[in-house]
């Protein structure tokens, strides 16, 4: 069994990322998928105490390099636009989410347990055939329900928690 966290649309809030990772801490989670949209790459640095993977979002166009070279400085992983990983025998994809065709796709492959995305800055979780799509929703103080998630695997339970 893993517990996951998953983040998305943080738009450089330093402060709600705090809370989340404390949150994060509390409840157990031993990796953090963050689906994009970081905005600012030296909030890299506030997810070194939790193996975090990082995609790029629409929003982080601008940073890229600098998005890299602070994973490659405070740790974690970069997957570029498209992140993958199987953990406790779920195959689990990752992605912004603002390339609406290539979502749909994944989503029609059969290949994955479970997707997670961002870019709406809603809380999704909807079936789509055997595949569970997943978005945490923003954690940007603009949204009604700043929040992220948790993820039990194997079953993929999913706990969102709202922050303020």
């Amino acid at each position: 069994m893993a517990r996951i966290g998953v983040i998305s649309d943080t738009h450089g809030e330093e402060r709600l990322i705090r809370q989340a990772m404390e949150i994060f801490k509390e409840l157990g989670v031993t990796r953090i998928l963050h689906c994009g949209d970081l905005c600012v790459p030296e909030n890299v640095s506030l997810f070194r105490e939790i193996p975090t993977d990082f995609v790029y979002g629409n929003c982080d166009s601008c940073v890229r390099l600098s998005i890299e070279q602070a994973v490659e400085k405070y740790g974690g992983t970069l997957h570029g636009d498209f992140g993958s990983l199987r953990l406790c025998g779920k195959n689990i994809a990752f992605l912004h989410g603002q390339n609406r065709t290539r979502l749909l796709q994944e989503l029609n492959s059969g290949s994955w347990d479970l997707i997670c995305c961002g870019h709406t800055h809603r809380y999704e979780f909807s079936m789509h055939g055997d595949t569970i799509l997943l978005n945490p929703g923003a954690l940007q103080r603009r949204s009604q329900t700043p929040g992220a998630v948790c993820v039990d695997l194997p079953k993929i339970d999913v706990t969102r928690f709202t922050l303020g």
